[in-house]
């Protein structure tokens, strides 16, 4: 066998190829290294980006959720308003239904009382005329004395009316009271 020198070739060739190896290594992880740290850049960018969106989204739901609290909460005011001045229609409508049907009501009871006065005026006048006419008749066939007798009769009938009548008006006008 040879004598074996330390350096020989196979030897330095494998130091070499291990010099190489771990030159091209170190090369190699530095590089790998970089790549793998501009990739975790671009991922913490991304989710940096990514929390800030979520961060705008949970803002705008949260606004948007105020926001449609906020009209619901109106909107009921508003159909309370809604309902009170419907109600107060209602009430003013009833209200003024019921002041119309009064003043026709009490037109028709004016027009009833003016119609039951004339008709009752119309007849006493009738009547009272029908009573003279009579009464005169009857007058001219007595004589003198039973005239005399019945014309004091009917005066003190009439005074006793008008004091009656006067009594019963409460002082007003006694021909009033005779009407």
């Amino acid at each position: 066998m040879h004598e074996t020198s330390f350096f020989d070739a196979s030897f330095v060739v494998l130091i070499g190829f291990l010099v190489f190896m771990g030159t091209v290594l170190k090369f190699g992880y530095r590089k790998a290294i970089q790549g793998i740290d501009a990739q975790i850049k671009e991922v913490s960018l991304t989710l940096e980006e990514a929390q800030t969106l979520l961060q705008i989204a949970q803002d705008r739901k949260q606004t948007e959720l105020q926001l449609e609290k906020q009209l619901s909460k109106e909107i009921d005011a508003m159909k309370k308003a809604a309902d009170k001045q419907i109600e107060e229609l209602q009430r003013t409508m009833h209200a003024n239904i019921e002041a119309i049907l009064e003043r026709k009501q009490l037109a028709a009871d004016s027009t009833l009382d003016l119609m039951r006065n004339s008709t009752v005026r119309q007849l006493q006048e009738t009547l009272t005329h029908e009573a003279v006419t009579i009464v005169q008749q009857s007058i001219k066939a007595f004589d003198s004395e039973q005239a005399q007798k019945l014309n004091d009769l009917a005066i003190q009938e009439l005074k006793v009316l008008l004091t009656n009548t006067g009594a019963n008006n409460n002082g007003g006008s006694k021909k009033k009271a005779i009407a």
